[in-house]
């Protein structure tokens, strides 16, 4: 809703619907207008922002239920066209670290077996 000079940081809150999670999840993004430039003749904008998501999710997994609590954040630099406002390249990298439980099917006497993921995607987008 306004113009951005470099430099210029904001934030966005917001939630988010995440499929198999118990409920929306809260989404806030930090964000920073690196620079303004140009890649051949056409004019840009390099934007940094962070993101961070808290999930909790569930699922039935072999007659029990698999459950993930934890949060991912991610990091992205993107560079946008401003004639079209098209990402020209972009490079995301979003780590999740998440506790988990196996819990057994409902009725059994079984023990809940805990355990640790850590998830690290790096995903790189250009325009072609």
């Amino acid at each position: 809703g306004r113009r951005l000079a470099p430099g210029d940081r904001w934030t966005v809150d917001g939630t988010v619907a995440v499929p198999g999670a118990e409920q929306r999840s809260s989404l806030r993004v930090h964000g920073r207008l690196v620079e303004l430039g140009l890649v051949g003749d056409e004019k840009v904008a390099r934007v940094s922002s962070t993101a961070a998501l808290p999930l909790r999710a569930s699922a039935v997994a072999s007659g029990g239920l698999l459950v993930l609590d934890g949060d991912q954040q991610i990091e992205q630099r993107a560079t946008y066209d401003l004639d079209d406002g098209a990402v020209r390249s972009a490079r995301t990298t979003t780590t999740g670290r998440f506790a988990i439980e196996v819990q057994p099917p409902s009725g059994t006497v079984a023990t809940v077996v805990p355990g640790t993921l850590d998830v690290r995607v790096t995903s790189t987008t250009r325009r072609l």
